[in-house]
């Protein structure tokens, strides 16, 4: 038996499982992890954009939340949304004994690390989705794991995509994280190495770096700090006002040499040219919906780049990539950039991504690393 034969009876295995045994490890996820039945009083720890948004979700249920802990001595006293905010270690002292300590950040080992050293019950975000699903599923790549046997031929065929045996590893385990409900995954790289781990990016002085989902400029730094300013060419599409403002910015405080060769504009990537909806004003989360708040112009980037032969391409759109990737599809094919693709903001973009790259571009050799704990911060590298 070869070493892929492994892995796809791994993944097989995994598939073969009754999708009511499948909703059973779900919904028992939050006792396994806090060792306390659901319902229980509750307190948030995390205030941020997941904290709130499983705080309002859990007020439309009717549950009790007793309060905020976070790390971030600013919120301190404050009330978000109706809720006190306080530190982790003031909360645990006051709740301790008889609440579960919910970690609502995406990046959270370290949190549930810092919360059981204090002796606190602790549990996750996704548990308590998982007892409220039609409030919060899905949740970018969180959803009910019994839906995931339907596409188990997809998921199997998805493992030959990956090139080598890390990649394989990431990707069964992440299989397993969803399906089973499981909290044991492989250690993961160094989130400063987001988009340009080193053991499989070298960057060049004469890169032409595109980046889809510019936010603020947090990759261009990085980009810049690690190529000490010296590149050919810098593309940047952000659509949300906000964090375009924010972005043009931060490129006016750069040398005057540095920002001739950088080119900003605020449109959606997409398949191709139209306008669309767009929710505004959610920092990173900022994305492509039917239900958003305003209309964006949105292109496909074989036309946006019309002119222009990219040799790095980083995506990070919030759902979007599926149909940016068919809007490059002649780029690929004529330039072959190296990738940097995330594959978190859905399920079933951890196979359909890499599946979509290697067929517009069969020549692409892809590697899955992850810069987060659990699903986050998932990232498809294609090197051609």
């Amino acid at each position: 038996m070869t070493i892929s034969d492994t892995y796809t009876d791994q993944l097989a295995q995994l598939l073969d499982v009754a999708p009511g045994e499948l909703a059973a490890r779900a919904n028992e996820l939050f006792e396994r992890e806090s060792g306390k039945r659901y319902p229980t009083p509750l307190v948030l720890c995390g205030a941020g954009r997941l904290g709130r948004l499983t705080l309002r979700g859990l007020q439309s249920a009717g549950m009790e939340v007793l309060a905020f802990a976070d790390n971030n001595q600013r919120l301190h006293g404050q009330r978000l949304d109706g809720c006190a905010v306080t530190s982790i270690e003031d909360a645990v002292a006051q709740h301790g004994r008889h609440a579960v300590f919910v970690t609502t950040i995406y990046t959270a080992r370290p949190l549930r690390e810092q919360l059981a050293a204090l002796g606190a019950r602790v549990s996750s975000a996704r548990a308590v989705f998982f007892q409220h699903p039609t409030i919060f599923l899905p949740h970018a790549a969180v959803d009910l794991p019994e839906s995931i046997t339907d596409q188990a031929p997809d998921i199997i065929d998805g493992l030959s995509n990956w090139a080598d045996d890390t990649s394989r590893a990431e990707y069964v385990a992440q299989i397993a994280w969803h399906a089973l409900a499981s909290n044991e995954m492989p250690s993961w790289v160094a989130p400063e190495e987001t988009y340009f781990p080193d053991e499989l990016i070298r960057l060049g002085d004469h890169e032409v770096f595109v980046d889809c989902g510019a936010f603020d400029g947090d990759t261009l730094r990085a980009f810049l700090h690690r190529t000490g300013h010296r590149f050919d060419r810098l593309v940047a599409f952000e659509p949300d006002p906000t964090n375009f403002n924010a972005l043009e910015a931060f490129i006016r405080g750069l040398p005057p040499d540095t920002c001739r060769r950088i080119d900003v504009r605020r449109v959606a990537v997409h398949s191709h040219r139209d306008r669309l909806r767009f929710s505004a004003a959610d920092g990173a989360g900022s994305a492509v919906t039917s239900s958003g708040d305003i209309e964006v112009e949105a292109d496909s980037l074989d036309n946006l780049l019309a002119g222009v032969a990219p040799t790095f391409l980083k995506m990070d759109i919030e759902g979007a990539e599926p149909n940016a990737i068919r809007g490059a599809t002649a780029t690929l094919r004529a330039n072959s950039p190296t990738l940097a693709i995330c594959l978190y903001h859905a399920r079933d973009h951890l196979w359909r991504i890499p599946t979509a790259i290697r067929e517009a571009n069969p020549g692409y050799r892809l590697f899955l690393r992850r810069h987060s704990d659990e699903c986050w911060e998932t990232v498809a590298y294609g090197l051609a």
